[in-house]
């Protein structure tokens, strides 16, 4: 995880660009790669704006996905930060999880607010079978919890691991 500002306006646009080019790198797959910014900035800023934060991401997705109705991802986003950024006082930032606990944690939970609002708000006889559940809000955030592990936080430890390594070298 960044340890300055910078780093999550970088993870903000290596998200965003990164969301952009998701249908031509994994078409079989909804990667969320949005989330990663939206738990990095719970450490960075205040509620409000994680909330502002969770909103834009949302609805940048929601016009992004034809699949879903326009909100309910924005709707489920600022839900699931809601109910997470108090826990990020549980998780400590420097350590190298957190960022894929919190990421996991909150795709499990958008996913499942955003299944429960579909069944809530559509009038159709849709009933979510055990395999939608177990891939779509289980397996799925466990894979966006993975990405956001090996895209920024392992590089984040190798450089400032070389770093320190480098620094030691020359004294």
């Amino acid at each position: 995880m960044p340890k300055k500002k910078l780093g999550l306006y970088i993870c903000f646009f290596v998200a965003t660009v990164l969301q952009l080019a998701q249908p031509a790198l994994f078409p079989s797959c909804k990667i969320n790669f949005l989330i990663i910014p939206i738990v990095i900035s719970f450490y960075f800023v205040s509620k409000s704006v994680a909330l502002w934060l969770s909103l834009l991401c949302g609805a940048f997705i929601d016009c992004l996905c034809s699949h879903a109705r326009i909100g309910m991802t924005a709707t489920a986003y600022i839900l699931a930060a809601l109910i997470l950024y108090e826990y990020r006082l549980y998780f400590f930032k420097e350590a190298i999880s957190t960022l894929f606990i919190m990421t996991y944690l909150f795709s499990v939970l958008s996913s499942l607010i955003e299944v429960m609002l579909y069944l809530f708000l559509s009038n159709s006889a849709f009933r979510p079978s055990f395999n939608f559940i177990a891939i779509d809000c289980f397996l799925m955030p466990l894979l966006d919890g993975a990405i956001a592990f090996l895209l920024f936080s392992l590089p984040h430890m190798m450089y400032t691991k070389y770093h320190k390594y480098k620094l030691y070298r020359k004294n």
